[in-house]
């Protein structure tokens, strides 16, 4: 087969070992044996890597070094490959034998397909998990076509969606050179739409094939609604958002209904959205608005742009976004800095009485005898408990703020050695890269010198 139809599958791995041996079998079990697979580990702590060299030795193992999260790993295999097309795919994700065939020809096909994705199922083999993604506006939420429903053909035509899901997609390389890789600033979710949406943007169609198939495990190394999953998912919503939507719609749709669903969100989780509003506040600054894609509008303007206008009116309204995301922040701050009044204040209560009749006559002698015998007393002592009630408070909002700084400074120095690691990780790929372009040089000249 020709060097032309030659698939690079990249998986990333973090401490996924117990779902590698099934996927990888299922990879060499394809039809299709014109393939190369690189597995990338972002700084697993399980014996993946041991295991894959052990067992897989065909298998090209990149380490990184550190977490780069889902789009700065699979950055680090893009640009160490350069098949036409590469696949990329999760490590609990187990391919059928036609999987890749069926997956690549829709490239083959149309020359403008630049993101292909698969119908995925549950461990069942028969569930729907994933049969095309679609957003809903205005605060962007995903969902899939099929999801959870049983598998009656519901979604078995080819369509264009909004986007795939990164769990396994394949891309044109080509493509990638036009529209650049995923965005590593996203570390995981939103980072296979944010792509799905540049390629739309650039003229490319984004498919989904029903007739590739696999099964999807799913989640098999976050925990869905744990702190980590709340403040990285939001985290990437709200990129995805600066990134895509124009700033008109930010103001009037998407703030106003952030802030409804937020007020009806547990104090916990409010917590950790927080984490995430306060970065989209940290990149506001640098993002550069290109264009804002409307998911109802795909038939008719894939690429809507912003209406163009003065400068200082465009500036006004990123201010104003800026503005709203404080706003925000504030919503979700810890409900100990609300301005709602605190059950730390002990307060007087009037006597009562539910005897018939004479239950009135009663309270009124219960309050005569209590301003007489007691009332000027227990004042003092309320009194002096409100005070020590409101220390207590105050002290504990203390070492709320306390921890709330240390907990975002955390967040932000985690980030800051996350792209250190990155860029060193990106160097190491290209060197590794010019080692091999070396080495076949070498392996040239001794054939020249054999001559």
């Amino acid at each position: 087969m020709a060097q032309s139809h030659a698939v690079d599958i990249i998986i990333l791995n973090w401490n996924a070992r117990p779902y590698l041996p099934e996927c990888l079998t299922a990879l060499y079990a394809l039809d299709d044996a014109n393939f190369s697979i690189t597995l990338v580990d972002n700084q697993s702590d399980d014996d993946s890597v041991a295991y894959v060299r052990r067992h897989f030795p065909r298998v090209n193992v990149i380490e990184t070094g550190a977490n780069l999260g889902y789009a700065g790993g699979n950055n680090v295999g893009l640009r160490a490959t350069e098949a036409p097309f590469a696949v990329l795919l999760n490590p609990d994700v187990y391919v059928r034998p036609d999987w890749l065939a069926r997956i690549i020809r829709p490239f083959h096909a149309d020359p403008r397909t630049g993101i292909v994705g698969c119908k995925l199922y549950y461990p069942d083999g028969q569930t729907l998990q994933h049969g095309g993604g679609y957003l809903t506006p205005p605060r962007a939420l995903p969902g899939h076509f099929g999801i959870g429903e049983r598998d009656v053909g519901q979604c078995d035509e080819q369509k264009e969606v909004d986007y795939v899901i990164g769990a396994a997609l394949a891309l044109r390389r080509q493509m990638l050179d036009d529209i650049g890789l995923l965005d590593d600033n996203f570390f995981l979710y939103y980072e296979d739409v944010d792509l799905c949406y540049r390629a739309w943007a650039s003229g490319y169609r984004v498919l989904y094939e029903p007739a590739a198939t696999a099964v999807h495990v799913e989640s098999a190394t976050t925990v869905k609604n744990s702190p980590a999953y709340l403040r990285r998912f939001h985290t990437g919503r709200w990129r995805f958002l600066l990134k895509h939507y124009p700033t008109h719609r930010l103001l009037a749709e998407t703030i106003p209904a952030e802030k409804a669903w937020l007020n009806q969100l547990p104090p916990a989780a409010r917590r950790y959205v927080r984490q995430a509003y306060r970065q989209a506040l940290r990149q506001w600054p640098s993002l550069r608005y290109q264009y804002a894609v409307d998911s109802h509008h795909y038939s008719t303007n894939r690429a809507e742009r912003e209406q163009p206008m003065e400068q200082s009116a465009r500036e006004t309204m990123q201010a104003e976004v800026a503005a709203g995301l404080l706003d925000l922040q504030a919503t979700a701050a810890d409900p100990l800095a609300s301005e709602d009044p605190l059950p730390w204040e002990v307060v007087e209560r009037p006597f009562t009485s539910a005897i018939p009749i004479i239950g009135p006559l009663i309270a009124r002698f219960r309050t005569t005898w209590n301003n007489v015998s007691t009332k000027w007393y227990v004042r003092g002592l309320l009194q002096q408990q409100n005070t020590i009630n409101r220390h207590v408070v105050d002290r504990l909002q203390l070492v709320v703020d306390r921890l709330q700084l240390i907990d975002e400074r955390l967040v932000d120095q985690d980030q800051d050695h996350s792209q250190l690691v990155y860029h060193v990780a990106e160097l190491t790929a290209q060197l590794a890269q010019m080692n091999r372009l070396l080495q076949s040089i070498d392996e040239r000249l001794a054939r020249l010198e054999e001559e």
